[in-house]
């Protein structure tokens, strides 16, 4: 999903397996694709979100939550597009050989809360 905001004043929280939020970083790169530089957070491994994460803009007055089956969704990435005001969040499932005719699923939402 790619949101129109100022990535500076954004936040994102994932919910831990007791249920809370935190802000949980595994790591984060910056490199150009085409004109414009990105830098990009991921989220994996310990800091995989347990079905829930969400991204907040204080200044704006509006968070965007996507749930999911996290038995699925392996990696979860936030990206800033610097330059371009927008920000872009992935989910990306564990890596999997597919054969022709077979496809990998995930059932997800997203719900704007404010």
């Amino acid at each position: 999903m790619e949101l129109e905001t100022d990535p500076e004043k954004t936040t994102v929280l994932t919910q831990a397996a007791d249920g809370t939020f935190k802000a949980a970083v595994s790591s984060a790169d910056d490199y150009i694709l085409g004109p414009y530089q990105h830098h990009e957070v991921t989220y994996d491994g310990d800091n995989k979100p347990a079905g829930v994460w969400r991204m907040s803009s204080d200044s704006e007055g509006w968070t965007v939550e996507n749930r999911f089956d996290d038995s699925i969704v392996e990696t979860f990435k936030w990206i800033n597009m610097l330059g371009r005001n927008m920000v872009r969040l992935e989910i990306h499932s564990a890596e999997k050989n597919v054969s022709p005719g077979e496809r990998i699923h995930i059932n997800h939402s997203w719900e704007i809360l404010e």
